[in-house]
């Protein structure tokens, strides 16, 4: 296989060993099962491999994080980062002389022009 041609896509997968976020802060999750490109199930390590069965193969994540749908994210989550990186967070500001503060404290450490 030539090295800049990308693998086939993985058809049936568990993934165990790690912490998979599913948006649903409720549920705590170790485990995913991925099949036909979608999400069979989520869950504990047991009950994903009990879901799956015992011919899927399997990978453990040794503790890494898994969030599923973020397939093509387009350019967001740059943008996310690149406007939180550039402004200063007050939303936790008891004041306005806290939100001057914050501004005046922010200003001495950026470069002029900035």
């Amino acid at each position: 296989m030539n090295p800049t041609t990308p693998p086939p896509p993985v058809t049936d997968l568990v993934l165990t060993g790690g912490e998979v976020l599913t948006g649903d802060h409720s549920q705590s999750a170790s485990a995913i099962w991925l099949h036909e490109g979608k999400v069979a199930a989520v869950g504990s390590d047991a009950d994903v491999l009990a879901a799956a069965g015992p011919d899927v193969p399997r990978h453990d994540l040794a503790g890494a994080t898994v969030i599923p749908g973020l397939i093509d994210t387009h350019p967001h989550l740059m943008h996310f980062s690149a406007f939180f990186g550039a402004t200063l967070d007050i939303t936790d500001a008891t004041s306005h002389a806290d939100i001057v503060n914050r501004i005046r404290e922010r200003a001495a450490v950026t470069p002029a022009g900035e």
